[in-house]
């Protein structure tokens, strides 16, 4: 079957084909850079990345939100860079308050970790960045470009990290290679058509003023919601060790894998659909159509994870030893994860 691509279908199709193929890669590669890299590495690089997405979520006031409901081209793109500088000026202003807080009150941790403080922040900025241009791009239904970003950003990452173990690099290859590994992806998403000389400092006050109720309370709902999600490694590392973040970590990447892909594409599609809904009636149809495709798919979700089980002795001979509680760990989390909510949604 044939799927316009400015149809929704066609739009979530896409969304979920190129979240599809980012994880496929990512997963595909972890029995090799399990070669590379120790669970302790991994560990520290799941913190990072925690911080980062729970930060980066709420660094432009979730402002890339009100994209979705923006009314014509001139509010999408006035909200893109909207969020954009946000992004910085408060990327900035972080850089200087924890810098001051870290050496005056952290000096030994400054002294252990300042080689990565300037990759983090910059991480920090790159998320929140490709973030806001993920929305524009979805709102303008440009999913192919999204597809295509995902994919080049997930094979950048892999090729970096791997390139970094050339170097002598250890768990600051990981890092600097998820950094760059993400700005490889905006170039594909960032190309643009628009004349900006219609923007202005004046229009994009305007424009936060209007959509005030996203820093307002999408912010700290978003932050909560993430932080319930992304903190995990912190404590997980803090009460087993940062082996066992590690372990959790790479774990997580293959449960999130049936979620991620259907979760990612529908609720972008479904917030985009709703930013155009003209009623009460539009919107709860919009919600029951929703939830009744989502129970479907989840549905299939769950008879593949069943058959994943029979994974595990091909799992275990491709990685390497240390990491063989994490082959038969993961089999039991991936059933659970798929299964359960699922089954409570039909």
């Amino acid at each position: 079957m044939y799927f316009s691509k400015k149809s929704t279908l066609g739009t979530t199709t896409l969304l979920a084909s190129g979240a599809a193929i980012s994880q496929i890669i990512v997963i595909v590669a972890a029995p090799l850079l399990t070669r590379f890299y120790s669970p302790q590495e991994f560990g520290i690089l799941a913190i990072y990345v925690s911080i980062v997405n729970s930060l980066g979520l709420v660094l432009a006031g979730r402002y890339d939100q009100a994209i979705y409901i923006a009314k014509d081209e001139r509010e999408i793109y006035g909200l893109t860079y909207l969020s954009v500088i946000l992004a910085l000026l408060s990327a900035v202003s972080l850089t200087a308050i924890s810098g001051f807080l870290i050496s005056y009150f952290f000096s030994s941790f400054l002294e252990t970790y300042k080689v990565y403080w300037p990759v983090f922040l910059l991480g920090i900025f790159t998320y929140s960045v490709y973030q806001t241009l993920i929305s524009k791009n979805v709102k303008t239904k440009n999913a192919f470009s999204i597809s295509k970003s995902r994919t080049i950003q997930s094979i950048g990452i892999v090729l970096i990290q791997i390139l970094m173990v050339t170097f002598k690099f250890s768990v600051s290859g990981l890092i600097i290679g998820q950094v760059l590994g993400q700005i490889t992806g905006l170039p594909t998403i960032l190309k643009s058509r628009y004349n900006y000389k219609s923007i202005n400092l004046i229009y994009l006050r305007e424009l936060a003023v209007k959509y005030r109720s996203f820093p307002y309370y999408n912010v700290w709902s978003s932050l909560l919601n993430s932080s319930s999600i992304t903190l995990l490694p912190i404590i997980i590392s803090n009460t087993h060790g940062i082996g066992a973040a590690g372990y959790y970590a790479l774990s997580q990447r293959v449960i999130g894998l049936p979620m991620g892909v259907i979760g990612i594409a529908i609720s972008q599609s479904y917030a985009l659909e709703l930013g155009n809904a003209q009623s009460y009636v539009a919107v709860y149809g919009l919600f029951k159509s929703t939830l009744r495709n989502t129970s479907i798919l989840g549905l299939i979700v769950m008879l593949i994870s069943i058959c994943s089980y029979f994974l595990s002795y091909f799992v275990w001979r491709v990685v390497a030893r240390s990491w063989e509680i994490y082959c038969y760990s993961f089999l039991c989390f991936f059933y659970a994860s798929t299964c359960v909510p699922y089954i409570a949604n039909c």
